[in-house]
């Protein structure tokens, strides 16, 4: 069936007005918080979940939703037993196990020395099969925990402060560390940054055990500024020359951090416009000095749980800089990452139309979101 043409004098329909995208921070309004909001929060505040939890979010509230993600150290979950894994498989050797070893080769008893070298592949080999366990175990915590926000964000940590278990070659390190994501999860980021220098997993990495007072290694210093706080062009080759400096003596024995004075280089270094007798800790203490690491960090934070940035679309690229830069500005007052991100998840960018079902989901987001959404 046809439609007869509008006569000439007939008014076009009304278009509807399309407004901007927000660039707001300001509380979205309570009443503007239905299903596709709580399912929206959910999934970028967690790992989705069923259309029965959403519907739960939506009859609590933006405020009660909101505050039951970000402070999960409220909500009941399982603790994790301090003997789960393993922390001897790589021990260092002990005193009469050197001895032997010296012996052997001394007396060049070959027997005795294929055997250490036996004792030591089977321990590599039984460490492998514990850091899969530990995969295991943490895939299955992201499935199943009552604080998704807390595994959210530890995922997230996971991923800024990159390592490798190929390169640490100890599994009882990586799940040090991955605890360590957890505890600081949304908690204060300078304390954190302050940890990650002293984190055995980080430091067997970036190979600071192997740095010496008369042959700095550069490599934490370099990826601590352009990684783990700064980014690019914040900082000078000669900055990461004395960062590399003040990390000297910044070590570990088996599974705990040393500080090994001997080695550390005590004379005058000059970084990112400070002076003095600066030593690892201040060296983290004068990053936090610089606008660049709450600006950097705002916009991580930012692309993993709001959007990606820059889109190339104009509009949205424009508000998102917006909200990143008073983000940073919020974050460089006090650096606790909860407090910045209850304001982003309550806000009225976050929920604006343009942002919402515009994320592109990593593998295991997929994955973890795909079966707690199917129960």
């Amino acid at each position: 069936m046809f439609t007869q043409p509008a006569p000439a004098n007939t008014p076009a329909p009304a278009q509807p007005i399309r407004r901007g995208v927000s660039s707001s921070l300001s509380q979205l309004s309570p009443r503007k918080f239905g299903f596709d909001e709580a399912r929206h929060l959910l999934w970028r505040a967690g790992f989705g979940g069923t259309p029965q939890q959403v519907q739960a979010l939506q009859s609590w509230g933006l405020e009660k939703s909101v505050d039951y993600l970000i402070n999960f150290d409220k909500v009941a979950d399982d603790d994790v037993a301090p003997d789960l894994f393993d922390k001897d498989i790589m021990r260092p050797a002990s005193a009469d196990e050197r001895a032997e070893a010296r012996r052997a080769q001394a007396s060049r008893d070959e027997d005795k020395l294929a055997e250490v070298r036996l004792r030591r592949q089977q321990a590599e080999r039984n460490d492998r099969e514990q850091m899969k366990r530990l995969q295991q175990w943490w895939l299955k915590k992201m499935i199943e925990t009552s604080r998704p926000m807390q595994e959210k964000l530890t995922l997230f940590w996971h991923g800024h402060f990159a390592t490798s278990y190929r390169t640490i070659e100890d599994s009882y390190h990586m799940f040090a560390q991955n605890e360590l994501f957890r505890k600081y999860a949304a908690g204060n980021f300078a304390e954190f940054l302050h940890k990650i220098v002293e984190d055995p997993a980080m430091i067997a990495y970036l190979d600071n055990n192997d740095s010496r007072k008369n042959k700095p290694n550069e490599n934490l210093a370099r990826e601590l500024m352009e990684l783990f706080s700064l980014g690019v062009g914040n900082y000078t080759e000669n900055d990461i020359k004395e960062g590399a400096k003040a990390l000297t003596g910044f070590t570990f024995r088996d599974d705990s951090f040393q500080f090994d004075k001997n080695n550390h280089d005590a004379g005058n270094k000059s970084i990112l416009g400070a002076s003095g007798k600066i030593d690892g800790h201040g060296f983290v203490d004068v990053i936090l000095r610089q606008r660049a690491c709450a600006q950097f960090i705002s916009a991580k934070l930012y692309r993993y749980f709001v959007g990606d940035f820059p889109t190339g679309n104009r509009e949205i690229d424009s508000a998102a800089n917006t909200v990143v830069n008073e983000m940073a500005t919020s974050f460089r007052s006090d650096y606790h990452v909860g407090r910045l991100l209850k304001k982003v998840l309550m806000s009225e960018h976050f929920y604006d139309p343009a942002i919402r079902n515009e994320q592109i989901k990593s593998p295991i987001t997929l994955t973890v979101g795909a079966v707690r959404s199917l129960n």
